[in-house]
């Protein structure tokens, strides 16, 4: 009794499992007839996009390519970048041929296969590389531009003899803005070659400032070193020190008693580069004073004694001991030619310290290099 209870719960197991695994096999075939039609579904999409325009991956229309920008360093004065100017230029460009739409041929021609390329746009370079290497790179074909198709002679467009672009002549007009800084570029959108099926190119104009004789710029502030005598920095003075970029006359007045000091800088408020965002702001101009001294002519020919009088004191004298003492003479120095050769010596030390590296690695690969096993015979 219960070997047949048994045996008919074993057999309903097993129908049971039969059942399942049925059922699975059928929704593995129903899973992958739905592939199938999905695959067969979007490869119909993708072909009727593509025959209508749209892209592999969305379906909007394919953006046209876009030619190369022509980027023109255009030199510009600092009197130029701070008044701002207008600029006229005559330029020759490709336009697409206008009689033919820039197809290249005439109307009812048929495109050839390239006899270069073999109708593939591109072909096989060979070079010699040395010592008898040849390098293969594939190339784009001269005569068909890439397409892998031409017009034959007598099919091409009489004017623009199947190069489906023509030369034009433009005019343009530079603005250079009040404030404009050096660096900055200036872009006319669409005004460089154009190609069929493709984004015209942009011009763009590169300000490069022309070195000053005056002023210096740093970002909106202008600096500038006036010079002046002795006299003029103990007693004052009231003049023009320097004529501006608009050719403004800078006058300064400066009273008996402001001495000026040898290294010192003023500033004057509002009167460095126009800020292109907010107009009505504007930098600084600092002025770093420059004195002038005396010649030695000059200094032999007045009274030695008056002129002690009306200057201030001497330092008082320092006396160390003799044997402390050293008398010394002095000649005139070059402080640029210090730096040269200090530079020259933080670069030779930088070789040492590198040459001394390489030679640490060298010997640490050394002492890491495995020996190899002694061949006894």
């Amino acid at each position: 009794m219960l070997t047949r209870r048994y045996r008919t719960r074993t057999r309903a197991r097993r129908m049971t499992c039969m059942a399942r695994a049925e059922d699975l096999v059928a929704c593995r075939v129903l899973a992958s007839i739905w592939t199938i039609s999905l695959v067969r579904v979007a490869r119909v999409t993708l072909t009727t996009a593509s025959m209508f325009g749209a892209s592999s991956f969305g379906m909007g229309p394919r953006p046209p390519r876009r030619a190369q920008d022509s980027v023109i360093p255009y030199e510009v004065s600092l009197e130029d970048m701070y008044n701002g100017r207008t600029s006229h230029f005559s330029l020759e460009k490709n336009v697409v041929c206008g009689h033919c739409k820039g197809t290249g041929g005439k109307p009812g021609a048929v495109l050839k296969d390239c006899v270069t390329c073999g109708g593939k746009g591109r072909y096989l370079q060979q070079r010699h590389a040395g010592n008898g290497l040849i390098s293969q790179t594939m190339a784009t074909c001269t005569d068909c531009d890439g397409r892998g198709k031409k017009y034959r002679e007598k099919d091409q467009c009489k004017k623009c003899r199947g190069n489906r672009v023509v030369g034009a002549k433009a005019k343009l007009h530079l603005d250079i803005p009040r404030g404009a800084y050096d660096g900055q570029r200036i872009v006319f959108e669409g005004e460089g070659d154009q190609l069929p099926d493709t984004q015209p190119a942009s011009i763009i104009f590169e300000l490069k400032q022309k070195p000053h004789d005056t002023f210096q710029v740093k970002q909106l502030d202008l600096l500038a070193t006036v010079r002046v005598t002795l006299s003029e920095a103990l007693l004052g003075f009231s003049r023009t020190v320097l004529t501006h970029l608009d050719h403004r006359h800078i006058h300064i007045t400066r009273k008996r008693g402001q001495v000026i000091r040898p290294g010192q800088v003023d500033v004057v408020r509002g009167e460095g580069m126009v800020d292109q965002r907010y107009r009505d702001h504007k930098g600084d101009l600092f002025l770093q004073w420059d004195i002038e001294f005396p010649t030695e002519a000059w200094a032999s020919s007045v009274d030695a004694k008056a002129l002690e009088a009306l200057l201030p004191p001497k330092r008082p004298v320092f006396a160390p001991p003799e044997d402390m003492l050293e008398e010394v003479t002095t000649a005139p120095g070059d402080l640029e030619h210090v730096r040269t050769i200090y530079l020259h010596t933080v670069w030779l030390a930088y070789r040492h310290q590198a040459a001394g590296g390489q030679a640490q690695r060298r010997r640490r690969r050394r002492t890491q290099r495995p020996m190899r096993p002694a061949i006894i015979r």
